[in-house]
């Protein structure tokens, strides 16, 4: 019995090609509410305690009216549906363990009474073994899909990433290229606007020398100064605006470096995020390949 045991646990230790954990059936002795009895035990790899039992009562009671009782840890079905298990009264004993990345499943036979020896009966051993393995593989095919579903999930968040970089870099080039076309705008506006200094600053000379021209007329000159005044104020005026042009050129200049730079950085994101992406595809690859070997 040591021995079988002893190669029951070497067997869970081992994986195969796709990172799944073996499934094992094997003869056992256990303590239970009636003394130390010959079982059967399975182990469920990867799984979780309280997963694990609310799918065995659920297991149990498929195909069959009686419920599953429980006392403690110990779980305990009258009558149970296990195929090509026949003859007088059946009841079902159960303990489920915690051990380590598994839960081992020990089940007891009681047939009017007397528990079951799996060397009595080979036919009825194979059909009791089938139908542990049967909930061991449905049990881990559920633990794979959950797997396989965050993997999944995982992608998908790393795709909607990509999307988002995708946009970001676009947005970028897109702000960087407008910003392009309003500076060459606003370059057409600062020339507009140093011609038409240029030809204040001559009407400005011409009107200096009609003041001066003027100096023997006082009534004149003050018109004429007057209208000086006009043209420099014209002139500060067309100035300052042309100023304006120039501090509005630059804002737009650092603008265009700023989205420049954020759509290369979004560019180099995306090389690593496809990378990132691979991976996980990779990963839900693995995962899949898992659930369907898992038999």
């Amino acid at each position: 019995m040591k021995r079988t045991i002893f190669f029951l646990l070497m067997g869970l230790l081992i994986l195969d090609s796709y990172g799944q954990k073996a499934i094992n059936v094997a003869e056992a002795t256990r303590e239970m509410s009636r003394g130390l009895q010959p079982a059967m035990v399975v182990n469920i790899p990867e799984a979780r305690l309280a997963d694990v039992e609310k799918a065995w009562v659920r297991y149990q009671q498929k195909g069959t009216r009686s419920r599953v009782q429980k006392d403690k840890q110990e779980m305990r079905i009258s009558g149970a549906a296990i195929e090509g298990v026949q003859g007088g009264n059946l009841t079902l004993y159960s303990l489920l363990y915690a051990d380590k990345e598994e839960v081992l499943l020990f089940a007891f036979l009681d047939i009017d009474s007397v528990f079951f020896l799996p060397e009595r009966d080979a036919d009825m051993a194979r059909s009791l073994q089938t139908y542990l393995r049967g909930f061991a593989v449905q049990s881990y095919q559920e633990v794979a899909s959950g797997q396989l579903r965050q993997e999944e999930k995982k992608l998908q968040a790393l795709e909607k990433q990509l999307e988002s970089l995708r946009s970001e870099e676009k947005k970028n080039d897109r702000l960087a290229r407008e910003n392009e076309r309003e500076v060459r705008n606003i370059e057409d506006d600062i020339r507009e606007k140093t011609a038409d200094e240029e030809r204040k600053a001559r009407d400005i000379e011409l009107q200096k020398d009609k003041v001066d021209a003027l100096k023997e007329f006082p009534e004149e000159k003050a018109l004429e100064e007057k209208a000086l005044k006009a043209l420099k104020k014209e002139k500060k005026k067309i100035q300052s605006q042309r100023e304006g042009l120039y501090r509005k050129k630059d804002k737009l200049e650092a603008g265009i470096k700023r989205a420049d730079r954020d759509a290369r950085i979004a560019r180099e994101k995306q090389k690593l995020q496809d990378r990132e992406i691979l991976r996980q595809q990779e990963s839900v690859k693995r995962a899949k390949d898992k659930l369907e070997g898992i038999r």
